[in-house]
């Protein structure tokens, strides 16, 4: 618990750090989301799925992260069809970038969407999902109804939460992020530890932010 106190006190002021020095309005609500963290594990001793359970994974948790990746931008254009959305790879991924802060910096856009809210969001939602789950008394299994009655909120206050934060609305922005937080949090159900489902994030945000670039001839 140490290790992850740790890691929230660093996010912490790296946030700061982008209050002060970029983007005041995007890091204002990160910042709101890591105290969210901090209030939530403020008096625990465990915690069901940690940033890191086991170190001899890390290969595996990129290549989980990388098929359910390849899984999530073929798949979602198929269930967003059953709704009568029209969505493509390209549609999807542009509707990730336009969730991007606007730095001055490209580096830094980089960094803080393709890294650090991937990081922040994860570990903030999971944490969420974790004190929704204790809250209702269910088993922290993929096979447990309750699991599937919390993914599913958990999800849609993401969604909410990128639409509110980031002024967006939309029916394809909403959809497409509460798809993508059910299988990131079923994910973290699956293997009992987050770093599948931040690098998940990390990937499809970088290549969101990527494909921008390239558009606009800014090659990194």
């Amino acid at each position: 618990m140490k290790k992850e106190f740790g890691i929230y006190l660093v996010l912490f002021w790296v946030v700061i750090f982008l209050i002060f020095n970029y983007e005041p309005t995007m890091a204002i609500a990160y910042f709101a989301l890591i105290s969210g963290i901090l209030w939530m594990t403020r008096n625990v001793s465990h915690i069901s799925f940690p940033i890191e359970k086991r170190k001899n994974n890390r290969l595996h948790a990129v290549l989980w992260a990388l098929a359910a990746f390849f899984v999530f931008t073929r798949v979602a254009p198929i269930i967003s069809g059953l709704f009568g959305m029209k969505l493509t790879f390209q549609s999807i991924m542009s509707l990730f970038a336009s969730l991007s802060p606007l730095l001055h910096s490209k580096w830094m856009e980089l960094f803080s969407f393709g890294i650090l809210i991937p990081i922040i969001e994860t570990i903030a939602f999971a944490r969420l999902m974790e004190w929704l789950d204790n809250w209702v008394g269910t088993k922290e299994t993929l096979k447990s109804l309750g699991m599937w009655i919390v993914i599913p909120i958990t999800s849609l206050i993401f969604a909410l939460f990128h639409i509110t934060a980031k002024g967006i609305y939309s029916n394809n922005l909403l959809f497409i992020t509460f798809l993508f937080m059910v299988l990131s949090l079923a994910m973290v159900v699956h293997f009992k530890e987050l770093k599948q489902a931040i690098l998940f994030h990390i990937i499809t945000n970088s290549v969101a932010i990527g494909g921008i670039f390239a558009f606009l001839g800014g090659a990194i």
